[in-house]
Order: C-alpha cells, then sequence, then structure tokens
C-alpha cells in the first residue's frame, strides 16, 4: 500500500506542475468569484458578467464539499509554491515546529483575514489591492515573469510575498495555515466530504506519530481515527509514509482511492474550462440580445466616458475641466427628448444623441505595458459591441479580463466599470481602450 500511495505523490506533483503551467491564477479567481457573488447579494443587483466571474468560486468548492481540499493540495499554484519552499526547508534542516496550542490559535488568523476581505467586498473597510501577496504571485506567475509590473502595481504585496516566501522555508505550508482566505472557505465545506483518510489507532503501532510528522497542515494524526479535520489538503503524505500501512483513503475502494483524488484534481482544471466557455457563450449571447432589444426599441442609452480616454484605477490617470454642473432640456412638440450634459472633475456624461453612430476603434494599455486595441461599435447611441482587434497583453490575463469588462461596460454604458481581480492592469488596458475609441464617437 505504502508504494502506491507514494506513487500517488509522484501524481500530485505532476498535477500540481500542469496547474502551475495552465491555470497559475486560479486561486485568485476563486476568491474574485466569492467576492463577486457576495457583493451581488449585498447590492441585489446580478449582472450577465456575474455567472463567469463565480464559476472558479463555485467548481473549487463543490470539489471541496465532495472529495475535501483537492484543489488546495492538489491544483493551486500558491500551495504548489509552499510545498517547493517547504521541501528546500527539509533539505536544509530548518524547519521549526509551531507547538499545538501556537499553531492552533494561528490556524483562526486565516478566518480574521476572510472577514476583512468580505467587509472590502461590502465596502465597509478600504484596503487597496497592491496589498494583496496573492495579486502580487499572479502577476509573477507568468512567463516571462512580470517583475515591473509586479513592482508598480503590487509593491506592498510584493514584501509581503517575500515575507510569505520566508516563513514557508521554516513553517510549511505558512500561508495556507495561517493566513489563506480560500482556505478558510474551504475548510468550512471540506467537512461533508466522502473521502477521509482513515487510520484505527490500534493497529498504530504504539507511539509512531510519523503521519504527524508528515502532515504539512500540522494536524495531529496519531490521536484519531479518521481525519475529520479541515485543515487537511488531502496530499497523502501521511499514507505514504505509515511504515504499518495503516493510513489509507476511504469510502471508496482502497485501490482506486489515489486515482480517484488525482482524476477530482485534474476534473477541477476541465469542469472550470468548460465552465468557462459555457458562461462566456451565455454573456456574448445576453449582449446580442440586449443590442437586438435597444435597436428594435430605438432605444439609447447615455455613455458615460472618461474625459482623454482615462483608465481606471491604476493604469492611467485622467485630466478634466472641473465646471459647475449645468443641464439643459429640450422638448419640441413632435418628439419627447431631453438632452443633458454634465461636466466633473472625473467624467463626461451625454445622451444618446451626442453620439455618432458607427464603429470606432481604441488603443489603451494593459499588462506588461501590452497595447490592446479594441473596436466599439455604437448603435441609436449606445455601445452594443466590443471586439478585440488586437492585443500585446499576457493572453491568460487578457482573457480572464475581457469578457467581464466588456459585458459590463455595455450593460453600464460606461467604461467606469470595475477591474478584475487578479487582472487589473488587463482590465484597465481595455477600458481605457474601449474609452479611447468612445471619445471619437462625439459628435
Amino acid at each position: 500500500m505504502t508504494n502506491r500511495y507514494k506513487r500517488a505523490g509522484i501524481i500530485r506533483a505532476a498535477v500540481q506542475i500542469a496547474s502551475f503551467i495552465v491555470l497559475p491564477g486560479l486561486f485568485v479567481e476563486a476568491l474574485s468569484g466569492v467576492g463577486a457573488l457576495v457583493t451581488a447579494i449585498a447590492t441585489g443587483t446580478y449582472p450577465v458578467s456575474l455567472a463567469s466571474q463565480v464559476v472558479a468560486a463555485v467548481v473549487t468548492i463543490v470539489a471541496t464539499m465532495l472529495v475535501g481540499r483537492v484543489f488546495c493540495g492538489w491544483v493551486c499554484s500558491f500551495g504548489a509554491m509552499g510545498d517547493l519552499l517547504g521541501a528546500i526547508g527539509r533539505k536544509a534542516k530548518i524547519q521549526v515546529k509551531v507547538p499545538d496550542g501556537a499553531d492552533k490559535g494561528l490556524k483562526l488568523v486565516k478566518y480574521a483575514v476572510l472577514a476583512l476581505v468580505v467587509l472590502c467586498w461590502l465596502g465597509i473597510v478600504s484596503v487597496s489591492e497592491s496589498w494583496s501577496p496573492w495579486e502580487a504571485f499572479a502577476s509573477l506567475a507568468t512567463w516571462p515573469p512580470d517583475f515591473a509590473g509586479a513592482l508598480t502595481g503590487y509593491t506592498v504585496g510584493l514584501v509581503l510575498l517575500a515575507a510569505i516566501m520566508v516563513a514557508s522555508l521554516f513553517v510549511e505550508r505558512f500561508f495556507c495555515r495561517y493566513l489563506c482566505p480560500m482556505g478558510a472557505i474551504y475548510s468550512i465545506f471540506s467537512h461533508t466530504r466522502l473521502l477521509r483518510i482513515r487510520k484505527p489507532r490500534k493497529t498504530c503501532g504504539g507511539r509512531c506519530r510519523a503521519c504527524s510528522s508528515v502532515c504539512p497542515m500540522a494536524i495531529s494524526l496519531g490521536r484519531v481515527d479518521k481525519v475529520s479535520s479541515g485543515e487537511c489538503i488531502d496530499c497523502m503524505r501521511c499514507t505514504a509514509v505509515c511504515p504499518h500501512e495503516n493510513a489509507e483513503l476511504g469510502a471508496v475502494a482502497p485501490d482506486a482511492a489515489p486515482v480517484v483524488t488525482a482524476a477530482c484534481a485534474v476534473s477541477v482544471l476541465g469542469l472550470y474550462a468548460v465552465g468557462g466557455v459555457a458562461t462566456n457563450a451565455f454573456a456574448q449571447a445576453s449582449q446580442a440580445s440586449t443590442a437586438i432589444t435597444q435597436t428594435q426599441s430605438g432605444e439609447g442609452t447615455g455613455l458615460e466616458t472618461v474625459s482623454d480616454a482615462a483608465a481606471p484605477s491604476d493604469a492611467t490617470t485622467s485630466t478634466t475641466t472641473t465646471s459647475d454642473t449645468s443641464t439643459t432640456s429640450a422638448t419640441t412638440s413632435d418628439t419627447s427628448s431631453t438632452t443633458s450634459t454634465t461636466t466633473t472633475t472625473a467624467t463626461t456624461a451625454t445622451t444618446a444623441s451626442g453620439y455618432v453612430d458607427g464603429t470606432y476603434t481604441g488603443s489603451g494599455t494593459g499588462h506588461k505595458n501590452g497595447t490592446t486595441t479594441v473596436s466599439v461599435t455604437i448603435s441609436n447611441g449606445a455601445i452594443t459591441d466590443i471586439t478585440t482587434v488586437s492585443t500585446q497583453d499576457d493572453t491568460p490575463y487578457y482573457n480572464r479580463a475581457f469578457s467581464t469588462v466588456v459585458s459590463e461596460i455595455i450593460e453600464a454604458q460606461s467604461t467606469s466599470v470595475s477591474a478584475v481581480s487578479g487582472a487589473t492592469h488587463s482590465s484597465d488596458g481595455i477600458m481605457e481602450a474601449v474609452a479611447n475609441a468612445i471619445a471619437q464617437a462625439k459628435a
């Protein structure tokens, strides 16, 4: 049995490497999805883009409910980094054991971090995204790594990331144990899992404790017959090291357990990819339906654009002229139309009649200073379609941002929308490009 679980460890390492290459920022997307859902529930608004944003969260949480924290132990690239640093620490013999009492208390910190993140989602507390070590890591987990972008966009986050990496050399899975907000969520949902490590103490062979000594999450396995802790990440290191071949993954045939776990880990990637394609198609269909409805009804929605094609957040800075707000209304006997022009320090809002229908092209600067060029179609004074002409942006980040940002711009008829977490610079590049295109549509 031990050899079988050792082979499972090799499979796990292969899945981690593949996940790191294919979807290094999936852990950020999962947290962003939870945030989007919390915000939607709190505000009572459910935009079309919500479906694509919550895919990663739903897929990983459902997998956790069924088979435990497979995502944390097998797929998460941040966790893979922790495993690598932990292996280096073991090899260098510099790792320290955190006393059980302190470890138990420190594991509660991640729930406090989760509470802080939720308060940020609800707008009660404001913490800059540049403080996020996750975002800094996601920015670096590309090829070639975007050191310049990480340094300028996530300065504090980089410092925190460096501190976490150092701590991970001394304490295995330091971030996962004590700080990870998604780890807190998965820990709660994993209590319903169908797969659990079973190790009857009566056949353990005295005071062995070999399983506890290798557990990266510092679970006291020697004290239980079945691992029910939400901290278990299904790494199965305890099963591989057991000298009595006593520990095994239960609830399915023992011989199949490692294969089932690996299959579930791979399925997380597959379901995420399929879900992303499906929700993107749904968003595009919804956008097309909206455009058709607007065209048939002759409806025109006022476009709110950022003066001089300003991009939000940290991408670019806009300069506009401040003046008193003025509103001009004109009504004729044939039509009931109202034209309103408002100038503020940040944006210029103009009614549909202030824009000329047509297709316009604009460019913006995104991730790694890559230029993004988009084509924007305006019909009846409203944005009805946005397509990519070309982009030098990093493909995974651009794809992550595009569908969400575009659907929100079309829904809001404004470039002042939220950037996609984990793809901030790509989002800003898209918004800047759209704003530049719309600027050309002024009558």
